[in-house]
């Protein structure tokens, strides 16, 4: 919209009479909006240089640089544009994603971009004759109705990438924010990963570092295995839930029976159930015995369950699980007609989780503990109170977290116990 208002303006104010489209390749767009070219004295050297004074920021969206499209010319800052616009005078999808595009010519009026296409240029691709490249007269017509205009050609997704800023400093440095249209996500990319989108009706998104990362070098040339996360959605199926939580359960195919070292679900501060779950699984394979850990977090809207998976080998696990937990803690959807973050990352029982995951693997694994769970309860396998603490756990399973109060009770004694201290955990692993 900001862009859409400044070229309004810009228009009203009459600063694009007499400007020149300077820029002419064909096969690819025209150009023009400099006020450079308004002055015939002016050396063309400088043509392309010029801009309003100032310069907005970028409004990357997912329209497609089709023929006819109209959009922002810019410098290497993706918040560098100004004055400058672009007509697209043959597809050009690669555009896609990288420039605002926030127009299009009316029907018909492509066909007269070819007037100008076919005029002669010279040097930095400048018209020899200006004349036939001028702009007369730029105004607004109103009344103005786009109605029979069909919808042009969107995108699924974008990738868009933004600047960091720090004390409200840019920092130099950029994020990767993915955004998907079609399916109502969005979330940061985690540093040097990237992205493939699968097919069908749902999410199917996997991430994988990028090849030039050094960790993911060594960790490939040592095990084979490059590590991964898989963002999956599904519409809800009130038979796969559980207390208002997705009972879903990633298992890698062909692989045997998972081990789940944790398995819990737990609040945000608005009231929205995850449910978290670790585990180990064997993949055998005609030579050898491949052993896999995963972490996947499950949650659901209105409409759609959603899960997030991060799948490595033991001994390299910890070393990426930054990315898992950047990725839950930028993810959104939508909630209540609008998007917003899905609030876990920041939940004591996930930040606990994660810090114990970042940990190097101890030498046996700790036994499965069900939904609704505690440390306390996994301390005590092995040791004189196992057979008390069986008991209590078969007591929950049976009968607390069959009752609605129940887990409810359950999920606020987990957010409870996880609000104290990180060491109390570790005596109790100790």
């Amino acid at each position: 919209p900001n862009t859409v208002h400044n070229f309004l303006k810009l228009v009203e104010s009459g600063y694009y009479d007499g400007i020149v489209f300077h820029r002419i390749i064909p096969g690819f767009m025209i150009q023009g909006g400099d006020p450079n070219t308004k002055d015939p004295e002016v050396d063309r050297s400088l043509w392309g240089q010029g801009d309003p004074g100032y310069t907005i920021n970028e409004e990357f969206n997912t329209l497609q640089h089709d023929r006819g499209i109209v959009s922002m010319a810019r410098a290497t800052d993706p918040d560098s544009a100004g004055s400058q616009f672009f007509i697209v005078v043959e597809d050009s999808n690669f555009l896609d994603g990288e420039y605002t595009a926030f127009g299009r010519l009316a029907p018909g009026l492509p066909q007269a971009t070819n007037k100008i296409t076919a005029l002669a240029t010279g040097d930095r691709d400048a018209p020899l004759d200006v004349s036939k490249a001028t702009i007369i007269k730029a105004t607004i017509l109103d009344p103005f109705t786009s109605g029979g205009f069909d919808e042009p050609d969107r995108n699924n997704s974008i990738i868009k990438t933004t600047r960091t800023f720090a004390d409200g400093k840019p920092t130099g440095e950029f994020t990767e924010n993915y955004f998907n249209r079609l399916h109502q996500v969005s979330f940061e990319l985690p540093f040097r990963w990237t992205i493939s989108e699968g097919t069908g009706n749902y999410l199917n998104l996997v991430l994988e570092p990028s090849p030039d990362d050094h960790n993911v070098q060594e960790q490939v040339a040592a095990s084979g295995f490059v590590p991964q996360i898989l963002i999956l959605s599904e519409e809800r199926e009130p038979s796969k839930e559980s207390a208002g939580v997705s009972t879903a359960l990633f298992l890698i195919r062909g692989g045997e029976e998972a081990k789940i070292s944790d398995n819990y679900v737990f609040e945000n501060d608005r009231g929205g159930k995850a449910h978290i779950i670790i585990s180990t699984q064997a993949l055998q394979t005609p030579t050898e015995t491949n052993q896999f850990k995963v972490i996947q977090l499950h949650f659901i809207n209105s409409e759609s369950s959603y899960s997030i998976v991060y799948v490595n080998v033991p001994e390299w696990f910890r070393y990426e699980i930054n990315a898992f937990v950047k990725t839950v803690e930028t993810f959104e959807v939508m909630f209540d007609g609008k998007m917003q973050s899905i609030n876990f990352g920041q939940e004591p029982i996930f930040k606990q989780l994660m810090e114990m995951a970042r940990e190097k693997p101890e030498p046996e694994s700790l036994p499965p503990v069900r939904i609704g769970g505690c440390l306390i309860a996994t301390a005590a396998f092995g040791s004189e109170l196992a057979p008390q603490v069986q008991q209590l756990r078969e007591l929950r399973d049976n009968t607390v977290l069959q009752t609605e109060s129940g887990s409810t009770f359950m999920v606020g004694f987990n957010q409870l116990y996880y609000s104290f201290s990180p060491i109390i955990a570790d005596y109790e692993r100790e």
